[in-house]
C-alpha cells in the first residue's frame, strides 16, 4: 500500500487531486511497524491498527539500537537506515476551523548527534510543531514525503550533508528552517498554503534548486508578511531555479537577502513578490531571474545615471545613488521599484496601474534603509499601501495622485517625511497597524493634502486646543498632541481622525460616515476619551493598537466591518454602546483590565463579543443577542476574566463559546434560545459556572469539547446552583462516558430533561443535586 504520491512539476496531475489522497490517508489509514532488512516500513495488516506518533534518537547507539531489536543487523545494501512509508498523525497543533497554529511542542522524529545514513521515505506528518527535527547530524536525506498542517515541517540545527527533495508541504508556517548547518541540499520540492517557504540563518554553503512554493490563500489577511526563501546572516549559498508566488495583492518577498553576502541568486521566477535586501547586502550576484513572466531589472553599486525602460517591468535598486527614475508606466499587480541602500533617488512621473481592476494590489514602491528620496507627480491606483518606508530618512513625497489606495504611505521608522501637494481619492492617508515602530519624527511635515477634495487637518505638537471643524468633513491627523478636544462635527468619506502619540484627547458628537478603513485609528495614545459618537459604513468603526486608560462610552456602532477592534489597551472602558449590524460587534486582543457594561450588541454578522489573549476583564449587564456566530466568542484568554448577569439569547451559534481558556466565570447569565449550545468549552480549565439560567438552547445546554470528542475537566470546574431546562436537543448536559479521569464537582444542581434522554449519575459527584425526567 503506498500513501503518499509526489509531485513533479513535469507531470499533468491535479495537485489538490494528490492532496486529497494524502490526507485521506494520514487521516483514516492507520499503520503499523514491519521490518524487512534495514528499514521500517509501513504494511497495515488489518484489525490491528496502531497510529504512530514520534521516534526519537539522540545518538547513533540508540539508532542501532532501535534497529537490531527491529532484527536488523547492519546496514542494508544501500548503506543506510530508512523509515518508509509510514504515517504520523496528530493533529493538536492545527484548528482547522480557524486555520490557525498553537504551539503545543511535538516532533513526529527526532534525529540527534546521529551521524549513520539515515533514509525518510515516502512519509507523512500531520500536525506538528517540528514534524522533523535534525539537531548536529549529517547524512540525513528526507524524500518524497508529505508534511500537511505542521508549524516547522523540517529543523535543521548544526548539522550538515542534508538533502530535502521531492516532497510536499501543505499548510506550513515555516516549510524547511536552516540554523547554522552548511553543505545541505533542498530540491524539486512544492508548497502551497504556507507562510514562509526556505529560511536560513548562519547557515553557508547550501544549495535550494528547483523548488516551487506558492504561499497563503486568496483569502487570507493581508497582516501576514510572507516570505519565499530567506537567507539571514547566510553567505556563499546557491539559490537556483525556484519559483516563488502567491496571490496578487499580498506583501511577499519573494526572495529576502539579510546580512548576506556572497550569494548565487539567479534564474529563479517571482509571481507576484519582489526581491529585499536588509543590512547591506553585498557582493553577491543576482541575475537572470524573472518577475510576473518578464524582466526583473536589478542594478547594484551604480550612481549618477537616468534611468528610463519602457518594458515597466520589476526595478530593483541596491546600494545605488544619484539616479533619476522618470516617465515609466509600471504595469503591476504587485512591486513596481524596490530601493535599497539607496540615496537621492528622484522618481518622477511614473504610473503604477494593474490589468486587474477592484482588487488592491501590494506596495508600489518598497523603501528600505534609504535617504534622500523624492517622489513626485505620480498616479498610484488600487493599493494597499503605495508607498511604504521602513528605516528611511528624508522622504520627499508631493504633487501624486492616490486614487482607491487603503494607505497612500506606510511609514514605520521614517524620520523626517514630508507630505505635501498630495490629492487622495477614494483613499486613506495612511496605514500603520505591523508595527510599533515611531512613524514619525519631529521634522516630519504633512500640509497641503487633500482627501476626495477635503482638506486633511495635520496637528502637530500642539496642546490645550478646541477643535470644531466649520467646514465638516475634514480629516483630521493629530500628532504628539496634549489635552485636544474634538468635537461637534461630521467626518464622511475621508480618512476619519487618526491619532499617534496624544494624550488626555476628547472626541465627542462627532458623526463618521463611510470613511476608508477607519472612523477612528488610535495608536500609542493614553488617556482618550471617545463619547456620543456615530460610526456606520467604515471597516473598522474604531481601531486601536497600544494606549492606557481608553473610555468608549455613549457611542453607536451600526454596519461596520468591524464595530470596535481594540487591540493592547491597558485599562478599557466600553459602556453603554450601541452594536449592530457590523462584522464582529467588538473584537478585542491583548486587553489588560477592560470593563464592558450595559452594552447591546446585537444583529451583528459575526460574534456579539470576540476576545482573545485577554485578562482581567468584566463583561457585565450588556445584551447580546441574534448574533450570527456566538454571542461571546472567548479564545486564550487566562486570570480573572468574568461573564456576569447577561442576557445572551437568540445567537446562531452557541450562546458563549470559550476555547483554549481557564479561569472563566460565568454567573447570574440568562442564557436562552441560542441556535447550538448555551455553554461550549474546548480544551478550557478551571473554569466556574454558578447562578446561572440557561433554557430551550437548541443542542445540549453545556458542553465541554475538544477535537470533537467530550472530555472532562479537572476538580476546580464547578456547577453550582445552575438550573439547566427544557432544551430541544437529547442531551441537557453533554459527557462521553468513554472518557475517565477527574470527577465533576455540582452543587444544589438541576438538570430538567426531555423523555428519551438518559443520565449516569455515577459520573458526578457533589450535593444536593436534582435530575427531573419530562414526560
Amino acid at each position: 500500500m503506498k500513501l503518499v504520491h509526489t509531485y513533479s512539476k513535469k507531470q499533468k496531475i491535479s495537485f489538490i487531486t494528490i492532496l486529497s489522497i494524502i490526507i485521506a490517508s494520514a487521516i483514516t489509514i492507520p499503520i503499523i511497524l514491519h521490518n524487512s532488512k534495514n528499514s521500517i516500513e509501513d504494511q497495515t495488516p488489518p484489525n490491528k491498527p496502531q497510529i504512530l506518533e514520534s521516534l526519537c534518537f539522540t545518538n547513533n547507539s540508540a539508532l542501532d539500537s532501535f534497529f537490531e531489536n527491529s532484527n536488523k543487523t547492519g546496514l542494508n545494501d544501500e548503506n543506510s537506515y530508512q523509515l518508509k512509508n509510514l504515517v504520523f498523525n496528530t493533529t493538536e497543533n492545527y484548528n482547522p476551523h480557524y486555520g490557525s497554529f498553537s504551539f503545543a511542542y511535538n516532533i513526529a522524529v527526532s534525529l540527534t548527534n546521529i551521524t549513520r545514513f539515515v533514509k525518510i521515505i515516502n512519509c507523512t506528518f500531520q500536525g506538528y510543531s517540528d514534524a522533523i527535527s535534525l539537531i548536529n547530524s549529517e547524512n540525513i536525506e528526507v524524500s518524497n514525503c508529505s508534511f500537511i498542517q505542521c508549524l516547522d515541517s523540517i529543523h535543521i540545527i548544526e548539522s550538515k550533508k542534508i538533502q530535502i527533495r521531492s516532497s510536499v508541504f501543505f499548510q506550513f508556517y515555516q516549510a524547511v528552517k536552516l540554523y547554522n548547518s552548511t553543505d545541505c541540499e533542498i530540491f524539486d520540492n512544492y508548497g502551497s498554503d504556507g507562510q514562509n517557504a526556505i529560511s536560513l540563518r548562519g547557515s553557508p554553503l547550501n544549495e535550494i534548486k528547483n523548488n516551487e512554493f506558492f504561499l497563503a490563500k486568496s483569502n487570507n489577511k493581508l497582516q501576514r508578511v510572507y516570505r519565499g526563501i530567506a537567507l539571514f546572516e547566510s553567505n556563499q549559498n546557491s539559490i537556483l531555479d525556484n519559483t516563488v508566488g502567491l496571490p496578487a495583492g499580498f506583501r511577499l518577498h519573494g526572495l529576502r537577502l539579510e546580512s548576506s553576502n556572497n550569494n548565487n541568486v539567479s534564474y529563479n521566477s517571482l509571481l507576484n513578490c519582489s526581491i529585499l535586501f536588509l543590512k547591506s547586502q553585498n557582493n553577491s550576484n543576482i541575475s537572470s531571474n524573472t518577475y510576473n513572466g518578464g524582466a526583473l531589472t536589478y542594478l547594484e553599486n551604480q550612481k549618477d545615471f537616468q534611468y528610463h525602460d519602457t518594458s515597466g517591468s520589476l526595478l530593483v535598486l541596491n546600494n545605488c545613488s544619484n539616479v533619476n527614475i522618470s516617465s515609466i508606466d509600471f504595469i503591476s499587480d504587485s512591486y513596481g521599484v524596490v530601493l535599497h541602500n539607496c540615496s537621492s533617488i528622484n522618481l518622477d512621473r511614473l504610473s503604477f496601474t494593474s490589468n486587474l481592476k477592484n482588487q488592491k494590489f501590494a506596495s508600489a514602491i518598497w523603501i528600505e534603509e534609504s535617504k534622500q528620496i523624492n517622489i513626485t507627480h505620480s498616479n498610484f491606483t488600487y493599493r494597499f499601501n503605495a508607498i511604504f518606508a521602513h528605516y528611511s530618512d528624508y522622504l520627499n513625497m508631493n504633487n501624486n495622485i492616490f486614487d482607491q489606495c487603503d494607505s497612500s504611505l506606510e511609514a514605520s521608522d521614517a524620520t523626517s517625511v514630508y507630505f505635501s501637494n498630495n490629492q487622495m481619492e477614494n483613499s486613506t492617508l495612511l496605514l500603520d497597524t505591523y508595527t510599533n515602530l515611531a512613524l514619525l519624527e519631529d521634522r516630519s511635515q504633512f500640509y497641503s493634502n487633500r482627501i476626495n477634495g477635503k482638506n486633511l487637518v495635520f496637528l502637530f505638537n500642539q496642546s490645550n486646543l478646541i477643535f470644531t471643524d466649520p467646514l465638516d468633513n475634514s480629516t483630521i491627523f493629530a500628532y504628539h498632541c496634549h489635552n485636544i478636544s474634538i468635537g461637534d462635527f461630521s467626518v464622511a468619506k475621508t480618512s476619519g481622525i487618526l491619532l499617534r502619540k496624544c494624550t488626555e484627547v476628547s472626541i465627542r458628537n462627532v458623526n463618521f460616515t463611510d470613511n476608508f478603513n477607519f472612523g477612528i485609528y488610535l495608536m500609542n495614545s493614553d488617556y482618550v476619551k471617545i463619547e456620543k459618537s456615530r460610526f456606520q459604513n467604515q471597516k473598522f468603526g474604531i481601531f486601536t493598537n497600544y494606549g492606557t486608560i481608553i473610555k468608549i462610552h455613549d457611542n453607536s456602532f451600526i454596519s461596520n466591518g468591524i464595530g470596535a477592534s481594540l487591540c493592547s489597551l491597558r485599562i478599557l472602558e466600553f459602556n453603554n454602546n450601541l452594536l449592530e449590524r457590523n462584522g464582529d460587534g467588538i473584537k478585542l486582543w491583548d486587553i489588560t483590565g477592560g470593563e464592558f457594561y450595559h452594552n447591546v450588541v446585537s444583529h451583528n454578522f459575526k460574534n456579539g463579543i470576540n476576545t482573545a489573549n485577554c485578562e482581567d476583564i468584566n463583561i457585565q449587564s450588556n445584551e447580546i443577542s441574534n448574533n450570527d456566530a456566538s454571542g461571546i466568542l472567548i479564545v486564550g484568554t487566562d486570570d480573572n476574566c468574568f461573564i456576569i448577569e447577561n442576557i445572551i439569547s437568540q445567537n446562531q451559534e452557541n450562546g458563549v463559546s470559550i476555547f483554549s481558556s481557564r479561569e472563566i466565570c460565568l454567573s447570574e447569565n440568562i442564557i436562552n434560545m441560542n441556535k447550538f449550545y448555551g455553554l461550549f468549552f474546548s480544551n478550557s480549565i478551571e473554569n466556574i459556572v454558578y447562578f446561572n439560567e440557561i433554557r430551550n438552547n437548541s443542542l445540549t445546554s453545556i458542553r465541554e469539547d475538544i477535537n470533537n470528542h467530550t472530555i472532562w475537566l479537572d476538580d476546580s470546574f464547578y456547577l453550582e446552583s445552575t438550573v439547566i431546562i427544557a432544551n430541544e436537543g437529547k442531551y441537557s448536559y453533554s459527557r462521553s462516558r468513554s472518557i475517565s479521569g477527574g470527577w465533576y464537582n455540582f452543587f444544589e444542581f438541576q438538570i430538567q430533561f426531555n423523555c428519551e434522554t438518559t443520565i449516569d449519575t455515577e459520573l458526578y459527584s457533589g450535593e444536593k443535586n436534582t435530575y427531573v425526567k419530562n414526560t
